[in-house]
């Protein structure tokens, strides 16, 4: 297993150096998030499916989380669905659950027994977080985040975003003094 992008990378700026385009080239199998948000790989990502290798796209097997009527800009710019699926121990659960007979087909690893244990452990994540946040009362569930990315947690624990210092998906937004008010 390779990660192409380093920890702490923006995945919208992250482009690939030549031997990055060269090993999505020769992978037997590439994991995506999908939905855009690897934008800077886009092109390299068109390019290993061209070259039929075989990709497995993380937002195609989860509950998607469509941005509202109030989000046009990240409409425009990534689609009508958040891609940030990982904020969700659920979303990502269903994610474990297609990914391992992915495995299985496409390379003929069995990861069935790590698959169903990390999937109890993601079960009991969300238990947890939904123990957690029961004493905050339903008027009071409210989020404002540093970016466009909490959307499946709001969904999930039932918050409501009321706003972003970044108000985009893409990191290259600024904050704007109405924001932060």
């Amino acid at each position: 297993v390779k990660v192409l992008m380093p920890n702490g990378a923006d995945p919208h700026d992250y482009q690939p150096s030549a031997k990055d385009v060269e090993a999505l080239g020769h992978a037997d199998l590439i994991v995506e998030n999908g939905l855009g948000l690897e934008e800077g790989l886009g092109d390299a990502l068109d390019q290993a499916r061209d070259d039929g290798v075989a990709i497995f796209t993380a937002t195609d097997h989860v509950a998607l989380r469509p941005f509202g009527a109030d989000d046009a800009q990240e409409i425009a710019e990534h689609g009508p669905d958040d891609p940030h699926i990982w904020t969700s121990p659920i979303a990502m659960r269903e994610m474990v659950g297609a990914l391992a007979p992915a495995l299985a087909s496409e390379l003929g690893i069995d990861v069935a027994a790590r698959a169903a244990d990390l999937e109890e452990r993601l079960t009991a994540l969300d238990a947890r977080i939904t123990t957690t946040l029961a004493p905050i009362p339903a008027a009071r569930r409210k989020l404002v985040t540093g970016h466009e990315s909490l959307g499946y947690f709001a969904r999930r624990y039932d918050f409501t975003l009321i706003g972003a210092l970044l108000p985009s998906l893409s990191s290259h937004a600024q904050v704007s003094a109405s924001h932060l008010a």
